[in-house]
C-alpha cells in the first residue's frame, strides 16, 4: 500500500471515533471489513450463522464476530497455509467460529494455490494481464497443494441457524464455488461476493455473469458494500456485491418434487 493510502486510510481512521475503538481492542482490525460489516448491519442484516469463504487472516470474521455478537455461528475458511496460522492467531478468543483450512471450489480433492507476494491475492486461478497492470507489485511466488471442497459437501448434514449469510473472497473463483453449493445457497438468505468488472484472474466469470447466476439461484442484487479502484487511474475494477434472496423463490434444490437445481456459470 503506498504511503499516501496509508495516510488517507489513518485520517478516516482517526475521525470515526466507533472504528478507532475497534481498532484498539479487535484482536485484528481492518478498516475494509469494518466499513463491509457496518453496511451489512445498516441494511437491517442480523444473520445466525455466517460462511467466510476466503477467511484470509480473520478481516471479516473478526469484523462479523464484533459487529453482530458472539450469538453468531461462523465458519471460516482459508486454504493459505501462512494465512491459515495467522487466521488462528487473531480467532484465538473468539469461540464462536470454526476455522476450515480448505479450498472452497465445485469438487473435492487436491487443488493448486497459486501464491502471490501480496496474500489476499493467491488464488486457485492464475493471474490474468489486467490484474499484473493494476498491481504490478502482486506477482506469483509459487505455487502448493490445497485440499479442496465444496460447500455442499460441509454443509450437506449440518444444521445452520438461521438467517445465513455467506460471504465470497476468493479471488476470481466464485463462479466455482457456486457451482459446488447450490443446495447450501438454497439455505442462504444473503450473500456478499467479490466481482469483478473485468477478469482479474484467467477463468474468472465477471460482475454481470455472476448476477445472472444469482437470480436463476432466486437472489437479486442489492447494492455493492464495498469495492477497490486502480490505484493508477482510480477506475472502479471490483465490488463487493451484496444479493438478498427473493422472498417468493423456491429452489429446486428443496422443492420436493423437483430436481436436483443446478446453476450454469461460464
Amino acid at each position: 500500500m503506498k504511503i499516501r493510502e496509508r495516510v488517507l486510510r489513518a485520517l478516516d481512521l482517526l475521525l470515526d471515533a466507533r472504528a478507532l475503538a475497534a481498532w484498539a481492542a479487535w484482536p485484528h482490525f481492518s478498516l475494509t471489513s469494518y466499513r463491509m460489516v457496518s453496511a451489512l448491519a445498516a441494511e437491517r442484516i442480523a444473520p445466525g450463522t455466517i460462511i467466510d469463504v476466503g477467511a484470509n487472516v480473520g478481516q471479516f470474521t473478526v469484523a462479523a464476530a464484533r459487529i453482530f455478537g458472539p450469538q453468531v455461528r461462523i465458519h471460516a475458511f482459508e486454504p493459505h497455509p501462512q494465512c491459515v496460522a495467522r487466521l488462528r492467531h487473531n480467532l484465538a478468543k473468539l469461540r464462536n467460529v470454526t476455522i476450515y483450512p480448505l479450498a472452497v471450489a465445485d469438487r473435492d480433492g487436491d487443488a493448486t494455490l497459486h501464491l502471490n507476494a501480496n496474500h489476499r491475492a493467491s488464488s486457485l486461478l492464475p493471474l490474468a494481464e489486467a490484474h499484473r497492470q493494476s498491481f504490478p507489485s502482486a506477482v506469483e511466488v509459487g505455487t502448493v497443494f490445497a485440499r479442496a471442497t465444496t460447500l455442499d459437501a460441509v454443509f450437506g448434514d449440518l444444521p445452520l441457524a438461521p438467517p445465513v449469510l455467506l460471504k465470497l473472497d476468493v479471488q476470481g473463483a466464485e463462479a466455482m464455488t457456486l457451482r459446488g453449493g447450490v443446495a447450501t445457497l438454497a439455505r442462504v438468505q444473503w450473500v456478499v461476493m467479490e466481482a469483478s468488472f473485468r477478469s482479474m484472474y484467467q477463468g474468472e466469470a465477471p460482475l454481470l455473469d455472476l448476477i445472472r447466476a444469482m437470480e436463476a439461484m432466486g437472489f437479486h442484487f442489492v447494492r455493492p458494500v464495498g469495492w477497490l479502484c486502480d490505484p493508477r487511474t482510480s477506475a472502479m475494477l471490483q465490488i463487493d456485491a451484496l444479493f438478498a434472496r427473493d422472498e417468493a423463490y423456491i429452489s429446486p434444490a428443496v422443492a420436493d418434487s423437483a430436481p436436483t437445481a443446478s446453476v450454469r456459470v461460464s
